[in-house]
């Protein structure tokens, strides 16, 4: 065997240098794919479960103000300084809401306001006149939380006042 032969053979038994860089090279294109790709699911995890617990506060919301209205004898309407408020005024109660600074809050009479929904983007109370009873109908937007969102959160409720005559 001459010399060449044998530097030939020891060349072809092990890796060289510049195969080590490319390999890791390929390696580490592969790991900052799967850290992005981890980052962005993790990211999307998070507002998703933060928009299902606005979207169930909203839920919620609905419901007491869709008991306020069932109690209430007379809704009114006020714009006081750019503070939009809905009083509902009963023979037992007096609930009002205010939406304000993107903020739902709501007033008893026994106590303070308390921010009840945050992040609305808008809220409208209405009388919605049917045929044989007025009935309210509550239209309420939530702010998105990504820019590109699919789905705007929009929610429309529905009650009618217990002294409403059919």
């Amino acid at each position: 065997m001459n010399e060449r032969e044998s530097i030939h053979r020891s060349a072809g038994a092990g890796y060289l240098l510049t195969e080590c860089l490319i390999y890791l090279s390929v390696v580490l294109v592969l790991l900052t794919v799967g850290y992005l790709a981890t980052y962005r699911c993790m990211k999307n995890s998070v507002t998703l479960r933060r928009s299902a617990e606005d979207i169930a506060q909203a839920l919620s919301v609905g419901e007491i103000w869709r008991e306020d209205v069932r109690q209430a004898d007379r809704v009114r309407w006020v714009n006081s300084d750019g503070v939009e408020m809905w009083f509902l005024e009963g023979a037992a109660t007096t609930n009002a809401y205010a939406l304000s600074d993107n903020r739902l809050s709501r007033w008893n009479e026994n106590g303070p306001w308390v921010t009840v929904l945050a992040n609305v983007e808008k809220a409208s109370m209405q009388p919605d006149k049917r045929a044989r009873v007025e009935a309210w109908r509550w239209e309420l937007e939530l702010k998105t939380r990504t820019r590109f969102a699919r789905v705007a959160p929009l929610f429309t409720f529905t009650a009618v006042p217990a002294t409403a005559k059919p």
